[in-house]
């Protein structure tokens, strides 16, 4: 029994990929924390060929057509805002799910357009130069 208590205090308690692996973890968790209280945003602006479009407030549901070297049909529904329809050939924005926080994004790279969720915090991102 003697001999078995040495063992144990000879091994070293951590190993450096035990430590490596918690620090993975610990970032992890502090990004779902970050993702997760990020602020809703309050309304929506949409940027054509680098030129603010329009801008429309999330609260209200509406579906309208954004036409330039193509044509997009944006919907706000719910507080929430997505492409449902485009004319372009990859149809990635219409892919992409719907949007709603501060900052988040949806492009249509072939018919240059960007829809852009803005919050009511001062120092809000500035995605479009």
């Amino acid at each position: 029994m003697y001999k078995r208590i040495q063992n144990i205090k000879k091994e070293k308690p951590f190993y450096l990929l035990d430590i490596i692996i918690g620090v993975i973890v610990l970032a992890l968790i502090i990004a779902t924390v970050c993702l997760i209280a990020k602020p809703a945003g309050s309304k929506v602006e949409i940027y054509l060929d680098g030129e603010l479009y329009a801008t429309y407030s999330l609260d209200e549901d509406i579906t309208f057509e954004v036409v330039g070297e193509g044509r997009n049909t944006v919907e706000i529904k719910d507080g929430e805002v997505s492409v449902i329809d485009s004319d372009c050939k990859n149809n990635i924005c219409v892919e992409n799910k719907s949007i709603s926080k501060d900052g988040e994004q949806i492009v249509c790279l072939p018919n240059k357009l960007v829809v852009v969720v803005r919050g009511g915090e001062e120092g809000e991102i500035d995605a479009i130069t």
